[in-house]
């Protein structure tokens, strides 16, 4: 009989025990599921979310939301400053926010959209931005050569815009545009050698560019010459063939990458300029050396 009586304690203390276990999960669990934004505080929900076009699938990643109020600075000037409320990273984006008026900004990479809303008390209110935007994607190869990409730079720019809205852009990678006409602009190297595109980007579209570049690096030394040995201090110019400087430096030597054509090297050593015309060919770089001699000094007139 004492040995039941035991049996039976031990079985009802489990049971005690399991039932607490269970209440707590269920006490834990609709903590968990609650809200954290407390009921009939008077304000909006707000939920956002953007798609490149209308028709296109919801972004899920790469947005920047940015909720601004106004404030306003003085009431003697009567100015308004706009002043951020909230922000958020990725995809969709959901804010509680007080009734009033305020600015939303919404980005992807280089576009945008700024709307303004009025949310009133108590307010559900679904927002769907459509941003009207597309890809490019910038490549470049070289006639003849393979491409130094660490020469390699783009720079976009908007429709009759003089400053680049992007400058330094990578090849290969995809930049994220509104719809409309761009102008590219390949530099490869830092004198010459650049090519323009214009483009046009379309909603809900990538567009591919491959900039076909000519152009070849030159190397270039003053030498004496009875040994051949290197001179330093050279004040050195590169004119094309209207005699436009397109390239100048101090040093030793120069190397710099040019646009395919026909050059002249000038190579200024104290009280004298010694020359060397040279062309180039896509691809086929090229050492040059300019020896220090009577034949090579250039009439200094003939700079004038």
């Amino acid at each position: 009989m004492i040995q039941y009586n035991k049996v039976f304690f031990i079985h009802r203390l489990l049971v005690y025990v399991a039932a607490f276990f269970a209440l707590n999960t269920m006490a834990i669990a609709q903590m968990a599921a609650a809200p954290d934004w407390p009921v009939n505080d008077n304000k909006a929900v707000l939920s956002l979310s953007a798609t490149l076009t209308e028709n296109s699938a919801t972004i899920t990643t790469g947005l920047a939301w940015r909720i601004f109020k106004k404030n306003t600075e003085s009431p003697a000037t009567g100015k308004d400053r706009l002043s951020l409320v909230e922000s958020a990273q990725g995809g969709k984006a959901r804010f509680k926010l007080p009734p009033g008026d305020y600015i939303l900004h919404v980005a992807y990479g280089r576009t945008g959209i700024v709307k303004p809303l009025t949310l009133a008390a108590n307010e559900n209110v679904e927002e769907r931005i459509v941003l009207n935007a597309g890809g490019l994607k910038l490549a470049a190869s070289l006639t003849n050569g393979t491409l130094d990409t660490n020469q390699l730079h783009f720079s976009v720019y908007a429709d009759s815009s003089e400053r680049p809205i992007m400058s330094d852009a990578k090849a290969n990678t995809i930049l994220r545009l509104n719809s409309g006409t761009y102008h590219v602009v390949c530099q490869y190297g830092a004198a010459n050698a650049t090519v323009r595109s214009t483009i046009r980007i379309e909603a809900g579209k990538l567009t591919e560019i491959n900039v076909q570049l000519h152009a070849a690096r030159v190397n270039l030394k003053l030498v004496n010459p009875a040994d051949r040995t290197e001179i330093a201090d050279i004040n050195w110019a590169i004119l094309n063939d209207s005699g436009d400087i397109v390239h100048e430096t101090t040093g030793t030597n120069t190397s710099v990458v040019l646009s395919e054509g026909n050059y002249v090297a000038l190579a200024r050593y104290k009280n004298q300029t010694y020359q060397r015309d040279f062309s180039l060919h896509s691809g086929k770089n090229q050492n040059l050396a300019i020896a220090a001699s009577a034949e090579n000094i250039m009439d200094e007139e003939a700079l004038d």
